[in-house]
């Protein structure tokens, strides 16, 4: 992965300030600090910083980096690098294709139990085309091999009704990242007697709360 072609993405500081529960359990590094601070320190300019690299190949076709559109935009867009003579790939309906985008994401380690990751989105013009992207969770020490030319690879599914066409640099899906509860950290497996099932849903299950 190429250095020179990194950009650095900023969050900017939550007010989290009406959370005082200590995470000294969950932390044991951080003992005695409120979760709001731990939470805040995350989110500093200076602490935080996702790394996102473009493949040599992928430049070579014209392919960059993509910056937010609008302020406040929490996705990053994600480009189709389609490597066939003629640039496009049609998915007809109710078939997938994978689509690599030559993109390297390099998420850092948090404290605590909290992990950065990265969730692949649809993005709203093509969904309402049926195109979406499979399910995906990037963790943040997966990274494909260095001289791996496709970076990123996409699953795209057409649900719609009529074949649609990706073409080379096409916009096809948006990055998401965000905080989760790693379950290295927080997991604990118990008995089954251990469990409360004296909660208000209990066991209502689909259709429950009515349409």
């Amino acid at each position: 992965m190429e250095r020179s072609f990194m950009a650095e993405m900023y969050y900017p500081p939550m007010d989290l300030a009406a959370s005082n529960t200590d995470s000294g359990q969950r932390c044991p590094e951080r003992a005695g600090e409120p979760a709001s601070d731990l939470l805040l320190s995350l989110f500093a300019r200076e602490s935080l910083r996702i790394g996102v690299a473009l493949s040599k190949r992928a430049r070579e076709l014209g392919l960059s980096v993509q910056r937010p559109k609008h302020e406040g935009d929490a996705g990053l867009d994600l480009q189709a690098m389609i490597d066939t003579p003629e640039q496009t790939v049609t998915i007809l309906p109710h078939e997938s294709k994978r689509i690599p985008t030559g993109l390297f994401i390099d998420m850092p380690d948090t404290p605590g139990p909290f992990v950065l990751n990265c969730q692949i989105l649809s993005r709203t013009g093509l969904g309402m085309r049926g195109l979406r992207p499979w399910a995906v969770l990037v963790d943040p020490g997966y990274r494909p091999e260095r001289d791996d030319p496709n970076g990123l690879v996409l699953g795209l599914g057409n649900e719609g009704k009529e074949p649609v066409e990706i073409s080379l640099g096409d916009r096809v899906a948006q990055a998401v990242f965000s905080l989760a509860l790693g379950p290295s950290s927080v997991i604990q497996e118990v008995g089954i007697n251990d469990i409360n099932f004296n909660t208000n849903r209990g066991s209502a299950r689909f259709g429950s709360t009515g349409r």
